[in-house]
């Protein structure tokens, strides 16, 4: 005796059909590749030193070439300057141009915010 199907189950059997051919079969692995694909292109396109350098805000380079010439100077005005007051005036002069830098620093990022603003 064959087996008799209800006209809902009929409709229920088309119903998943439908849904299974509207189902991609290959859905996770286009978005692994597309995953995948995309952490590559990042990975490619990591900065060079120079870019990340020009990510920085000028008051910060500013204040950190600054920081080194003075830490230069600091070393090498006693070295070939004898006297006691060598030292200190290295010191100084350090500190005012840390402060110059950083000034101007400042200034150039304000520039740039004003002109990027405008």
């Amino acid at each position: 005796m064959p087996n008799k199907i209800s006209p809902e189950q009929e409709r229920l059997v088309r119903l998943r059909e439908r849904q299974l051919s509207v189902r991609d079969p290959h859905e996770k692995q286009r978005k692994f590749q597309q995953f995948a694909a995309e952490r590559e292109r990042k990975r490619d396109d990591s900065e060079s030193l120079a870019e990340m350098w020009a990510t920085i805000p000028n008051v910060w380079k500013s204040g950190v070439l600054a920081l080194a010439a003075g830490i230069v100077l600091v070393i090498l005005v006693p070295r070939y300057w004898d006297s006691p007051w060598a030292t200190p005036l290295a010191i100084i002069v350090a500190l005012v141009v840390l402060i110059m830098a950083i000034t101007v620093g400042r200034a150039i990022d304000l520039r740039d915010n004003i002109k990027k603003n405008l």
